[in-house]
C-alpha cells in the first residue's frame, strides 16, 4: 500500500491532538488529498514561495508546516498577488500541505517541550495547563518551566541561550536577576504569558515577538523577559518532527525520505557604528 497524506496526518495528530487547537486557528491538511501516495516530505516553519520551490526540486508530495497555509478566508484568487500566487505554485508543483500549529503549541512534546530540552531543564511543569473535562490539569499546555542543571549568572545565561539557539542577538528588558535558576520558556509568541511565568517564580523567561509594553510590564512585575525571536525558539521543532515522523515511518516499514526546509529570520539586525550612534543620541526630540 506505502505511505499517504493520511497516514502523516494521523500520526502528527496523535503528536498533536486538534482538540488542543485554538478556537481562532486554522490546521489540518490544507491543500491536497489524504489518499495522495508519499514518498518524500518536507518540514518547514512557515509555508513561501521559496519552501515550495525546494519542495518541487526535491519532488516533494507534502509539506508540513508550523504556520498555517490559509489562515484567514480568501476573497479571491489572483496569480498577481502574493497569497493568489502562492497557491498558484502549490497548484502547479502538486504538492500536499499540512499545519500543525497552536496544536503542537500546546502539546505534552509540543514547542515549549522541545525548547526546554534545548535549554536542559529539568523537573519541567507546564506554564499554563490545559484544563480536562474534569476540571484537573492535563499535561498538555502552553510553555514550560524547569531548573537549570546549575544556577548560572545573567551574563553567562544571556551567552548560553545565544549559543543552544544558534543565534547572533537577544533583546531583553533589563531586570537582570541576581542569579539564573528557574527558567520558564514558551515558543513563539508566548509574552501573553509573562504573569504566569512571574507567579512560578521565574528567573528568566525566553520567548519572542516581545513588543514595548510586554517588556515595560514584565519588569513591573519584576520578571526579566529575553525575547530570542519567534523564529528561532519555533524552528528546533522541526528536527523533532523529522525524528518522529521518521521513527514512525520505520516501524510500518514505510519508505519515506523527510527533509527540514532551508529558511531564515526575516529580521536582521544592524548595528551602528559609534558615530552614528552618537548623532542619533544628540538627535533626541524636544
Amino acid at each position: 500500500m506505502g505511505c499517504r497524506v493520511g497516514h502523516i496526518v494521523q500520526w502528527m495528530e496523535e503528536l498533536a491532538p486538534p482538540v488542543l487547537a485554538a478556537d481562532w486557528d486554522q490546521i489540518g491538511l490544507q491543500f491536497g488529498a489524504a489518499d495522495r501516495k508519499v514518498r518524500r516530505v518536507l518540514l518547514a516553519l512557515t509555508v513561501t514561495a521559496d519552501v515550495v520551490e525546494q519542495a518541487a526540486r526535491m519532488s516533494a508530495d507534502l509539506i508540513v508546516s508550523h504556520h498555517p497555509l490559509i489562515f484567514r478566508p480568501l476573497t479571491e484568487l489572483r496569480w498577481d498577488r502574493p497569497a493568489g500566487a502562492l497557491l498558484r505554485a502549490l497548484f502547479e508543483t502538486d504538492v500536499a500541505v499540512y499545519a500543525a500549529h497552536t496544536n503542537f503549541d500546546a502539546a505534552e512534546k509540543g514547542t515549549s517541550e522541545v525548547l526546554a530540552r534545548r535549554f536542559a531543564l529539568q523537573g519541567t511543569r507546564t506554564l499554563v495547563p490545559e484544563r480536562a473535562a474534569d476540571g484537573a490539569a492535563d499535561k498538555a499546555g502552553y510553555g514550560r518551566v524547569g531548573e537549570l542543571p546549575e544556577p548560572m549568572t545573567p551574563e553567562a545565561f544571556l551567552d548560553f541561550v545565544v549559543r543552544r539557539l544558534a543565534v547572533t542577538h537577544v533583546r531583553h528588558n533589563g531586570a537582570l536577576p541576581a542569579k539564573v535558576e528557574r527558567v520558564a520558556v514558551m515558543g513563539g509568541s508566548g509574552a501573553s504569558f509573562m504573569a504566569e511565568a512571574a507567579r512560578e517564580g521565574a528567573d528568566a523567561y525566553v520567548t519572542g515577538d516581545v513588543k514595548f509594553h510586554d517588556a515595560v510590564d514584565a519588569r513591573a512585575l519584576g520578571l526579566w523577559l529575553i525575547d530570542a525571536g519567534h523564529f528561532a525558539t519555533e524552528r528546533l521543532l522541526l528536527d523533532y518532527w523529522k525524528t518522529y515522523l521518521e521513527s514512525r515511518a520505520r516501524a510500518v516499514d514505510f519508505d519515506l525520505l523527510v527533509a527540514v526546509a532551508q529558511e531564515e529570520d526575516p529580521f536582521h539586525l544592524t548595528l551602528a557604528d559609534s558615530a552614528a550612534k552618537e548623532g542619533a543620541q544628540g538627535d533626541s526630540p524636544v
